[in-house]
């Protein structure tokens, strides 16, 4: 015996393409006669169908839980094989994948930086603190420079060169203070 549903919960595919009619070709669009009918009473094969979508989802869970073991054993993550939180081991790894795309792109700006100021470094093992260091230590000589209107290429890294030439700037200012310090004194102490 086949039953035909008419009824809305059970055609579930039958309501979308009757609220995407428009949206459809005209021979994908359902008639009313074109409902799919069912062999076993509607609520039997709504149960069947739930059936199949557990065995699916529980395939597609241990899919995902040797993706996730494969993930744990690359990054080194530890976790207990035998009572295991997937979710938590999930949340876990993406932390991990997020923390190494940041350290990347930070890596990346770094080593742009140091190439744009012909800062040299061993491409191979990086020091990454030291190479900060420089890389802000130059940048700071050269606002430095750019205070004392001091000429200064900024893609050409010489430090001690910039800071001989800020220290010679800072004595000249010196000097100046002093002889007008001497002249005021002299134009003062003089009437």
């Amino acid at each position: 015996m086949k039953i035909q549903s008419k009824s809305q919960f059970l055609n579930f595919f039958g309501i979308i393409s009757l609220f995407n009619k428009n949206k459809l070709s005209k021979s994908q669009k359902m008639k009313e006669s074109e409902y799919p009918t069912f062999t076993k009473a509607p609520v039997v094969q709504i149960v069947d169908n739930i059936e199949t979508l557990k065995e699916l989802f529980q395939a597609i869970s241990e899919r995902n839980k040797e993706s996730l073991r494969a993930r744990a054993t690359e990054y080194k993550i530890t976790y207990d094989k035998e009572n295991t939180n997937w979710l938590e081991l999930y949340v876990d790894i993406e932390r991990y994948e997020r923390l190494l795309k940041i350290q990347s792109e930070i890596q990346s700006e770094i080593r742009a930086k140091a190439d744009k100021y012909n800062i040299s470094y061993k491409k191979e093992n990086i020091d990454w603190g030291k190479l900060t260091d420089e890389i802000e230590k130059w940048e700071w000589l050269l606002e430095q420079a750019n205070e004392y209107n001091l000429k200064v290429d900024p893609n050409n890294y010489d430090p001690i060169g910039v800071e001989q030439q800020i220290e010679e700037e800072l004595y000249k200012g010196r000097q100046e203070m002093k002889d007008l310090q001497a002249e005021y004194y002299a134009t003062r102490l003089s009437y």
